[in-house]
């Protein structure tokens, strides 16, 4: 069975506008601090002030915003099932954050993860596959023989969006894309490989956001990254 690896893993969730924000967030990540490796602030003194930690051993970062968190990572997902791992800290933060007065509701989440299965084939021989199962002859009228080919589904639910684009692996992804954000040596090698990519997109409206939500997210995740 062919290998499937995570080249970038994004998870925000978003809430009403924090005013005080800035004064609150410093004392809620005081004590993330140690065991951070770097620490930045952006658009320092505006409203709109936010505060990233990153953990670049475990590859992952906590961007803090006035309306937004955001948890960015990359490498295999099954390290995020059990809830003292890296998650954990993103979701110790979100809570401690919920619990002020300031704080309104969350209003959704954004999950944008790109997964790549590699394949012992040329990049020409994929998309030719993926040109014989998806395309057709109405297709080849529009663009004859296509340099690149990205199949596009999505479904809508209630509140919710699930979008997948998938199609044939090239060197230019992962500039194009911005993958592989901590450069993870063993990730870093399939830069010369060849596969499939697949990105998934999951929107939802939601006043909710827990860890019980986020091991549904992976489920599903995981449910798609079998039939690539």
């Amino acid at each position: 069975m062919a290998e499937v690896q995570c080249l970038k893993f994004h998870f925000e969730v978003r809430y009403t506008h924090i005013l005080n924000f800035s004064t609150v967030i410093k004392e809620i990540l005081a004590p993330y601090l140690k065991l951070a490796t770097s620490f930045s602030i952006g658009n320092q003194g505006a409203p709109e002030e936010s505060y990233r930690l990153d953990f670049e051993e475990d590859s992952f970062s906590i961007d803090c915003r006035w309306d937004r968190m955001i948890f960015l990572s990359e490498r295999n997902l099954d390290r995020f099932k059990e809830e003292n791992s890296q998650i954990e800290v993103f979701f110790e933060i979100a809570e401690k954050l919920t619990k002020r007065d300031t704080f309104g509701i969350f209003t959704n989440y954004l999950v944008l993860v790109d997964l790549l299965k590699v394949m012992d084939k040329k990049f020409e021989q994929i998309k030719d596959e993926i040109k014989s199962d998806y395309l057709t002859i109405k297709t080849d009228e529009i663009i004859k023989n296509p340099d690149d080919i990205a199949i596009t589904l999505q479904k809508i639910f209630k509140n919710k969006v699930i979008t997948l684009i998938f199609g044939p692996f090239s060197q230019n992804d992962i500039v194009d894309r911005k993958l592989i954000p901590f450069k993870s040596p063993e990730l870093l090698k399939l830069i010369e490989t060849s596969g499939v990519l697949m990105e998934i997109k999951i929107f939802e409206k939601t006043g909710e956001v827990n860890f019980t939500l986020f091991k549904e997210i992976i489920t599903i995740i995981n449910s798609y990254t079998k039939l690539i």
